[in-house]
């Protein structure tokens, strides 16, 4: 599964900023075998905007970082991209937390009202809207 940790500096000791719009760069990591398999360095004054595209573009399954501001989780939630809570530690335990299900999921961006989450999910199969198989249990 590839990943993308949003980070102060490509370096797999920087720390997860306290918002994904203060991250500087992108770690694009495959996590079966840990490796770093591209670094972005963003370049404009919206490096959230910047990681998000990237994070569309290697396909990334989840994103690990601080809160997000709305252009940045629009790109992201539009590409059913997880985003996952992991402000304050660095990459590298980012990344071991993330593999045992221990960050919180970032269910809306910084001002937004929130999602419904599993509960709507749950709505929706009922009222047979959404297939069974297209919710994905996550451990507690």
């Amino acid at each position: 599964m590839v990943i993308a940790v949003a980070v102060e500096k490509a370096d797999p000791d920087a720390v997860v900023p306290a918002l994904f719009a203060e991250s500087k760069c992108a770690l694009i990591v495959e996590t079966d075998t840990a490796e770093v398999k591209a670094v972005v360095h963003t370049a404009t004054d919206h490096p959230d905007v910047e990681i998000a595209q990237a994070a569309v573009k290697w396909r990334c399954e989840a994103v690990l970082c601080g809160p997000i501001e709305k252009d940045a989780f629009e790109i992201l939630s539009d590409d059913g991209i997880t985003r996952l809570n992991a402000a304050g530690m660095t990459a590298g335990r980012a990344v071991a937390a993330f593999l045992k299900d221990k960050l919180e999921y970032i269910k809306d961006n910084i001002g937004g009202h929130g999602c419904g989450g599993e509960e709507l999910t749950q709505k929706l199969m009922a009222e047979g809207k959404l297939p069974p198989d297209m919710l994905i249990p996550r451990k507690k």
